[in-house]
């Protein structure tokens, strides 16, 4: 049990393969972890809560917040508040040009894809970790 949310621990899979039971591979999370785990590897159903943080890491950093206390207040790691305002600042002017010359939700539902489309490339780079260590696993056993 989480001292300081009273909620249940759950087991965080790093390889994402149900099947897998190496040790290695699981830690104990918070639910609240283990749903900042499925929107960073793109499994999470729904892009606009990741839209909602990108929204909200934009106002706070605008507001002067540093990266520790928007993380904080977004309940995600420091590195995926730094990514999401990191992708902010690379696509902030093509989404500028789209709003103007398509309108606002036809933009915002380009950026949302863009933003999911960088998760679907880095779970596209994890899973060929995951598999490659995999292999390696079976051929120690070999």
């Amino acid at each position: 049990m989480d001292q300081k949310t009273g909620k249940p621990f759950v087991i965080l899979h790093l390889c994402d393969n149900p099947a897998c039971c190496n040790v290695d591979h699981m830690t104990l999370g918070t639910p609240t972890e283990n749903t900042q785990d499925s929107i960073s590897k793109g499994r999470h159903r729904r892009p606009s809560a990741t839209m909602n943080k990108l929204h909200r890491a934009v106002e706070l950093a605008d507001a002067g917040k540093s990266t520790t206390d928007i993380a904080d207040e977004l309940k995600v790691s420091e590195d995926e508040a730094k990514r999401l305002l990191a992708f902010h600042a690379d696509d902030a002017s093509l989404y500028a040009a789209e709003k103007i010359a398509l309108g606002p939700d036809a933009a915002e539902g380009k950026r949302r894809v863009r933003l999911t489309g960088e998760y679907e490339a880095i779970v596209s780079v994890l899973g060929m970790l995951n598999e490659a260590r995999h292999i390696d696993q079976l051929d120690l056993c070999v």
